[in-house]
C-alpha cells in the first residue's frame, strides 16, 4: 500500500462542474477535488487507493454522459515535490 494518492487530471464541462463536484462530495472519502482552471474546467484530484475503484466508476459514468471530457492519470505532484 502507497502512502499518497492516485492522482489524475480531468476536464469537467463547465455547466456541470457543480454537479460533479457535489456528487463527489456527497461521498465520504472518494476523491479530495481542487480546481485548477476553471475557464478550461481543469480539475486535479487525489483518490486514497482503497477508493480509485468507486471513484472510477463515477468518472466513467460522467464520460459516458459527456460531462467530463477527458482524463487522466498522473504521476502524484506532491511526490515529486519532495524529491
Amino acid at each position: 500500500m502507497n502512502n499518497y494518492c492516485s492522482y489524475y487530471h480531468a476536464h469537467i464541462v463547465r455547466k456541470d462542474q457543480q454537479h460533479v463536484v457535489s456528487v463527489l462530495k456527497s461521498l465520504e472519502y472518494v476523491c479530495f477535488d481542487r480546481t485548477l482552471d476553471k475557464v478550461s474546467g481543469l480539475f486535479e484530484i487525489f483518490v486514497p487507493e482503497s477508493q480509485e475503484k468507486t471513484f472510477l466508476k463515477i468518472m466513467n459514468y460522467f464520460k459516458k454522459e459527456g460531462i467530463v471530457t477527458d482524463m487522466e492519470k498522473l504521476e502524484n505532484r506532491l511526490i515529486m515535490q519532495e524529491v
